[in-house]
């Protein structure tokens, strides 16, 4: 089983702590045993689970209030709330309450500019990655395309700079009949999606595969133009510093889907954020970062 929940964890019979971090900080095995030994492992998880929670001790005055009249959804009828404005807002209660009806049906029909960032998948294309989905990569595209006066359509793997073996995929993929097809990597571009001589292109000693290949992290370090610099530090803020540029989406977790989605929507101004179950699947050091957010 893999589980997140602290209480979980607690009833387990056997604990493994995977860590000690997420992306290429992660992949060791941190601790192995029972959860007393957790407690006492100084792991990130062990030091969260002997932590008191953080109690609110003083909370927002509401700006005004957003008002569901006479809902009526499944197990709603007819039923008003003022949801207040300009503070947090938990809407809790058991399973079948009526909580996703009371929002997603009744709230968003009277508030359709709101935005949601739920648990379903940003993308399931292997040619949609972190830079495609927050708008980076028509930025890098544009510094590519002015450091060596070409057309920025030579850094798309989906346009013109596409290798032309594998169509900017990176892999070939093998139809074996009545077994499961396989893919492998590219032998002409070696995995990387573009033409050599795109590759020849290059900013400050890196290609666009390079480029790609960086973390968030590494590529705050690199770019110092503002609009690529304000959109990597929404991905640092939600606790993505570890993703790589170049990452496909469908690789992600639940949790990393909300906060992509929420990174991509940070630098909107006076929006209503409406996040289900927004903590499924965080680690409780993720759960700190996201309320400090």
């Amino acid at each position: 089983m893999v589980e997140h929940d602290p209480d979980v964890i607690k009833v387990a019979d056997h604990i493994v702590d995977v860590g000690p971090h997420a992306g290429k900080r992660g992949g060791t095995i941190m601790f192995e045993g029972s959860f007393d030994g957790l407690l006492h492992s100084g792991t990130l998880t062990g030091q969260y689970m002997t932590q008191d929670a953080v109690i609110k001790k003083e909370v927002r005055t509401a700006t005004g209030f957003l008002p569901i009249v006479n809902a009526h959804a499944n197990n709603l009828h007819h039923v008003n709330v003022n949801i207040p404005a300009g503070v947090l807002t938990v809407v809790t209660g058991v399973a079948g309450s009526g909580k996703s009806s009371l929002i997603h049906h009744a709230f968003l029909q009277q508030n359709p500019d709101a935005i949601v960032i739920n648990q379903s998948a940003v993308g399931t294309s292997t040619r949609s990655n972190p830079a495609t989905y927050t708008g980076i990569m028509d930025d890098v595209r544009k510094v590519f395309a002015s450091a060596n006066q070409v057309s920025a359509s030579l850094f798309s793997f989906n346009s013109e700079g596409a290798c032309e073996n594998c169509q900017g995929a990176g892999v070939v993929y093998t139809d074996l009949a009545f077994l499961d097809g396989i893919k492998i990597p590219c032998e002409i571009c070696q995995g990387r999606r573009f033409k050599e001589t795109v590759l020849a292109y290059t900013v400050d000693g890196k290609s666009i595969a390079d480029v790609l290949d960086m973390t968030v992290r590494e590529a705050s370090g690199f770019f110092q133009q503002k609009e690529i610099q304000k959109k990597l530090k929404a991905l640092v803020d939600v606790g993505l510093e570890y993703l790589s540029l170049g990452q496909p989406l469908s690789t992600l977790s639940g949790g990393e889907c909300q906060r992509i989605k929420l990174a991509s929507e940070l630098h909107k101004k006076g929006s209503i954020y409406v996040m289900d179950e927004p903590t499924t699947g965080l680690h409780m050091s993720d759960i700190e970062l996201l309320l400090a957010l």
